[in-house]
């Protein structure tokens, strides 16, 4: 296959729509939630590349390549925000430019190498904008994800690329770098199992070649999954429970006519099953002029498809509300470009056909594969705020589809002397771009949150440390989430906030000790949400819908301070407190 090489027009378009999409984000983001605790507190009380500082990231001893490359960041990289958010911008860069290589790989097995190319290059500019994914681009802690990101795209690319070749070579890097991603990050566990199977069936089964790629891909995941059960049997800090439940979680949206509206005969599974049955009836119309090996085939295999394609929904339903100010838009578009796609797909062979279905099934899985991880940790897929984090995985796949449709539309352009281009140009730069209203819309959030929170810092008010006992209790009261983005969120957000904050004013090694001491002793006021009581000995907080059982959690203190984030002030509690619902 000849190798077609980029025009100018395509690299300056390239090169736009980078700056577009990641030029201003050093500017208006900074810090976030883990990020005082993971980044900015180590950074204070530790020497850089210290046993100390290493120590300090236990809670993350369950990723130790995630660990050793945050210990290696925070020594290296200064805590300014504009700094670290330039490297988020680079390291999304390098993802986006990984995964148009596996695209590339996947696409050219189908296309024409321009189109593969060029495809490939599309579906990674629109995994830059995608507006459910800016927490892991926004976040400088959630960011060290895209390591594991792009080792399983450099995986990817390296098994369909070599799937044929009978080398040691290319078995052995796949080895150690999806070894290496899911130590990283156990969101991308068995996604390169899954290209495994595919591989296979698509490009065929060969004896001994197959079996060493089966090897290496099977023992790289099976080393991480014996030591994060390892850790979590023994309750290492950072590991998580097995959720039994993990088809009720991964199926949460489905559930809501039970849990809301106690529709008790509208479950997670009875919707499960309406939504795959009319997927089932639309799947059998459109397929109803194909021919199959037989009719009990055909609708066995339309089955399949559909409870794959009622599973991509129901882990993708909530991510219009991450771009619902120009979602308005976004679907019309949506829609036409579909049905440009659908009609080139009378120009392909039956082989092309197969192929692309193949592929589609690749990226649909995923999507599945993606959110089962998450299902399995307790985690509901969510598209906004920090919850959106939870995309990382699937968003590859769905920037796959993407690549995909585009592989089709410019299919019909070549086949058909560029019928319809312009139109379908102009069709795509528009999704493209409500995509990027959506990011910066939400980029708007993540900047309130930002400049919240230095507000607060440059308000920090002056403490006496020789007036505070050592088993003092604290809390705090402020701003609270601009949007769906926490100012300040959880207790232990709060201490590493609050320690960070007073550090400056700890001029000696004993006020610094104190310091370190309180972080673990902040408790943060929300009205809507706990009732915080203080009877002079313990701090507790309730949780407003259980307000008769135990506390939530609580501090036993000699003494309580409250900070005032709206006041900007620091003071003794002297009587009996009760705050909150």
């Amino acid at each position: 296959m000849e190798e077609q090489r980029l025009d100018k027009r395509w690299v300056w378009t390239i090169v736009a729509a980078c700056a577009l999409a990641l030029l201003w984000r050093p500017f208006i983001l900074g810090f976030y939630y883990d990020d005082w605790f993971h980044l900015i507190v180590p950074d204070l009380t530790s020497a850089p590349f210290s046993k100390e500082r290493w120590d300090q990231l236990e809670v993350t001893q369950n990723r130790p390549v995630f660990r050793f490359l945050a210990v290696a960041l925070h020594s290296i990289l200064p805590t300014n925000a504009i700094v670290w958010q330039t490297w988020n911008a680079v390291l999304s860069l390098a993802t986006a430019g990984t995964m148009g290589m596996a695209f590339y790989a996947l696409l050219s097995r189908v296309f024409g190498d321009g189109i593969s190319k060029r495809a490939a290059i599309v579906g990674a500019l629109f995994w830059l904008v995608f507006p459910w994914g800016v927490p892991n681009a926004f976040w400088p802690t959630g960011s060290t994800a895209y390591f594991a990101l792009m080792a399983m795209c450099l995986s990817i690319w390296l098994t369909v690329k070599h799937w044929d070749d009978n080398s040691i070579s290319p078995k052995l890097w796949v080895f150690g770098l999806s070894l290496a991603g899911y130590l990283c990050y156990e969101g991308i566990y068995f996604q390169l199992v899954m290209v495994l199977a595919f591989a296979g069936l698509v490009y065929g089964w060969r004896s001994r070649n197959t079996i060493m790629w089966s090897i290496s891909i099977l023992a790289a995941q099976l080393l991480p999954l014996v030591i994060n059960r390892y850790m979590s049997a023994v309750g290492a800090e950072g590991s998580r429970r097995f959720n039994a439940n993990f088809l009720e979680t991964f199926f949460y949206w489905f559930g809501l006519g039970e849990r809301k509206f106690g529709v008790v005969w509208l479950s997670w599974y009875a919707a499960v099953g309406i939504v795959a049955f009319i997927v089932l009836m639309v799947l059998l119309f459109v397929a109803r002029k194909y021919e199959g090996p037989s009719p009990a085939f055909k609708i066995s295999l339309l089955a399949v498809w559909s409870l794959l394609l009622t599973s991509v929904a129901a882990v993708t339903v909530t991510l219009p509300m991450a771009f619902l100010e120009t979602v308005g838009l976004f679907l019309p578009l949506l829609l036409v470009l579909f049905w440009f796609s659908y009609k080139a797909w009378s120009l392909l062979n039956s082989t092309q056909k197969t192929a692309v279905l193949w592929v589609l099934w690749l990226a649909l899985s995923g999507v599945c594969l993606g959110a089962l991880a998450f299902a399995a940790g307790n985690f509901v897929m969510w598209s906004t705020g920090m919850g959106g984090r939870v995309t990382v995985v699937l968003n590859v796949w769905l920037a796959l589809v993407a690549a995909l449709t585009t592989a089709l539309l410019m299919q019909r352009q070549y086949d058909q002397n560029q019928y319809h281009q312009k139109w379908v140009t102009v069709l795509g730069l528009g999704v493209w771009l409500t995509l990027l209203g959506g990011t910066l819309f939400r980029a708007g959030e993540w900047h309130n949150s930002w400049a919240m929170q230095e507000d607060i810092l440059a308000h920090t008010p002056t403490i006496e440390y020789a007036q505070l006992d050592d088993k003092a209790a604290f809390l705090y009261s402020g701003p609270e989430q601009s949007g769906w983005v926490p100012v300040i969120e959880t207790n232990w957000h709060m201490g590493a906030f609050a320690t960070a904050a007073f550090w400056e004013q700890a001029d000696t090694d004993d006020k610094k000790q104190q310091a370190r001491l309180w972080t673990h002793r902040w408790m943060i006021s929300r009205a809507e949400r706990y009732r915080i009581t203080w009877d002079g000995q313990v701090l507790k907080r309730f949780k407003c819908r259980n307000l008769d059982g135990p506390p939530h959690d609580f501090i036993e203190a000699s003494e309580l301070w409250l900070w005032d984030g709206w006041k900007h002030t620091f003071e003794k509690a002297n009587q009996v407190l009760v705050v909150g619902c």
